[in-house]
């Protein structure tokens, strides 16, 4: 599978970070960028990040309908989308 040419900024919050990242790097062809307690950031090309994951720490109960998406910049411009 090709890697996306338009996806970047993407912060997802988890704390199940390290199934995450294998998985988006296994998919997008990505490798691990930078690493600390709790932020990991990962790139499948020459852009400092592309995917970012967050772990909070322990998480309060989530609501049914709550997202794990914590940040995306969009490379689009807004007419475009």
């Amino acid at each position: 599978m090709a890697s996306p040419k338009k996806l970047s900024h993407i912060v997802l919050q988890t704390n199940r970070r390290r199934e995450m990242i294998d998985w988006y790097c296994t998919v997008l062809g990505a490798e691990i960028l930078y690493e600390a307690e709790r932020i990991s950031f990962i790139s499948y090309d020459n852009e400092h990040h592309r995917v970012a994951f967050l772990d909070p720490g322990p998480l309060t109960e989530r609501q049914p309908n709550a997202a794990g998406l914590n940040t995306w910049r969009s490379p689009w411009a807004a007419s475009t989308i």
